[in-house]
């Protein structure tokens, strides 16, 4: 297939890139009605899909499509078992420490944007807005 979906649609694993495939593979070649599944949140319009959707649809390619998409579902159902199991085995663990007595130091992640803005613009930002607060000595956590 010498569709050009890929410059498109950048997650093919997405709504509107799965809702395509499975179209495809459920026998869908028109252009005009795959483009019409497109979600109405992507930024890419309607006639920009339909004309990257034309091609050949050679029987070869689409049963590698096929083939992808059926393990695409089987790694999805593998990973949906390891959460399950992680979450069981989370379960039988103890605390090692009481989080209403010592709780997490806070996120330092959480301000990376907004330092970064602070550094781009040379405006500073105000301590009241900051997320970090003074708890020792030293001044912080």
């Amino acid at each position: 297939m010498n569709l050009q979906i890929h410059h498109v649609i950048s997650d093919i694993t997405g709504t509107t890139g799965l809702a395509i495939v499975d179209a495809t593979l459920a026998g869908q070649r028109d252009a005009a009605e795959l483009a019409k599944l497109r979600d109405p949140h992507m930024k890419a319009h309607e006639e920009t899909i339909r004309k990257s959707l034309v091609g050949n649809w050679g029987s070869e390619h689409l049963f590698t499509l096929k083939q992808s998409r059926e393990l695409y579902r089987i790694y999805l159902q593998l990973i949906v078992g390891c959460d399950l199991e992680i979450e069981k085995m989370l379960l039988t663990f103890e605390a090692r420490t009481d989080p209403v007595n010592k709780p997490l130091p806070p996120d330092r992640k959480r301000n990376r944007a907004r330092k970064k803005e602070e550094r781009r613009t040379g405006i500073p930002i105000p301590e009241s807005i900051c997320a970090r607060k003074p708890t020792n000595s030293s001044g912080w956590m």
